[in-house]
């Protein structure tokens, strides 16, 4: 219902514990491991829970008010991005600053938080996002064209138009294929002359 009232196409299944990589016979491995979640996917649910984040506070609650504020500024991040052109405008490069650090210094908060039952490791991902930002504010590039969350499932892609083609010519079919692919999705978009990153 929230994906068709904010035209966001729905991701494919419902949500479970097995998608979401809940092990409930080995609680010891995190979720993340087990999760066979798209990005895309994810980036819908930080979308969601970021405009439901009002609703699960609790003022007083120091985890939970910090939890809220990490993902508004996630939530936040991705719908800069999402809406902004290639090149930043100044006040594009001031919320992403914004919502960057917030994000940045909640997960570490959180981390502090819940120290020793290891439910927001801060890991070398979170330097990287850092890093982003920060290059984010000197070139004004919008972190869409410097990183590569579409291109996540090109993998994924090739897979599956590899599993049509016959082994012997697996090589050449699947490349003709993925070629296909390029040149329907480069036809949509000179018709509707969508071109630029968030197209």
């Amino acid at each position: 219902q929230w994906c068709r009232t904010h035209r966001i196409p729905p991701p494919c299944g419902t949500l479970s514990n097995r998608i979401l990589g809940v092990n409930e016979s080995n609680q010891k491995i995190p979720p993340e491991l087990h999760s066979s979640l798209k990005a895309t996917t994810v980036k819908l649910f930080v979308a969601l829970l970021g405009s439901k984040v009002y609703d699960l506070l609790v003022e007083g609650d120091p985890f939970k008010e910090t939890r809220a504020s990490c993902l508004w500024a996630a939530a936040e991040f991705l719908r800069v991005c999402d809406q902004a052109r290639t090149v930043l405008k100044d006040h594009e490069v001031a919320r992403l600053n914004h919502a960057g650090r917030l994000y940045v210094l909640s997960f570490i908060k959180l981390h502090d938080l819940t120290e020793g039952r290891s439910l927001f490791v801060a890991k070398p991902k979170l330097h990287y996002f850092e890093e982003l930002l920060l290059q984010t504010i000197e070139l004004r590039l919008n972190p869409k064209v410097c990183a590569c969350w579409r291109e996540e499932s090109l993998l994924g892609t090739i897979e599956r138009l590899g599993q049509k083609c016959h082994s012997s010519t697996v090589l050449k079919t699947s490349m003709l294929r993925y070629f296909v692919d390029l040149s329907l999705r480069w036809e949509r978009r000179r018709r509707t002359r969508r071109w630029h990153i968030g197209a």
